[in-house]
């Protein structure tokens, strides 16, 4: 197997993963699922492994009017927002009850944040891969990959440091 056909390998499961978190937050404007931060877990730890095999490349062609608005980014940010606002709230009360620092509290209260920004990078490359030309799969992996590794995957690393401590600390989900 060639190494860009391996690379095609990498990114069509990437896609996938990422269309299923996309597809997940998406469903949170309806409904809260039971197993929430097992669910969000679990796809973190697939995006981080499933990117990591990704090389970095440069896209020659660009898609920017294919990024989400503002509006629509606004729009998941609260949705996200309202399905974590009780697990956050309680773990920040949880740690300013025993002098918790500030720097974790702003942590926890970026929670929707961290989930919203990894939301808005996927999907953006997600519209590139969905046109389905060669051009757009190159747009749509630089995309992905240098995302990674100046934005999203910190936002990644956040929010699974705070899924940890509202399972593990506050024993929820």
């Amino acid at each position: 197997m060639t190494t860009s056909e391996q690379q095609h390998i990498a990114l069509t499961n990437f896609a996938q993963i990422a269309q299923v978190y996309c597809t997940f937050i998406d469903s949170l404007e309806h409904t809260k699922p039971p197993k929430l931060y097992s669910q969000l877990e679990s796809l973190l730890i697939k995006l981080h492994t499933a990117i990591l095999p990704i090389r970095p490349l440069l896209g020659d062609v660009e898609h920017d009017h294919l990024d989400m608005t503002h509006e629509q980014r606004k729009n998941i940010a609260q949705i996200i927002a309202n399905a974590v606002a009780a697990e956050t709230h309680q773990l920040m009360d949880d740690f300013e009850s025993l002098g918790g620092h500030e720097d974790y509290i702003r942590r926890i209260n970026m929670f929707w944040d961290d989930l919203n920004d990894i939301y808005s990078d996927l999907a953006d490359g997600l519209a590139r891969w969905n046109l389905g030309t060669q051009d757009a799969h190159d747009d749509a992996q630089w995309v992905w990959r240098r995302g990674f590794e100046i934005h999203w995957g910190e936002h990644l690393t956040r929010a699974a440091q705070t899924i940890h401590e509202i399972r593990y600390t506050l024993h929820l989900d």
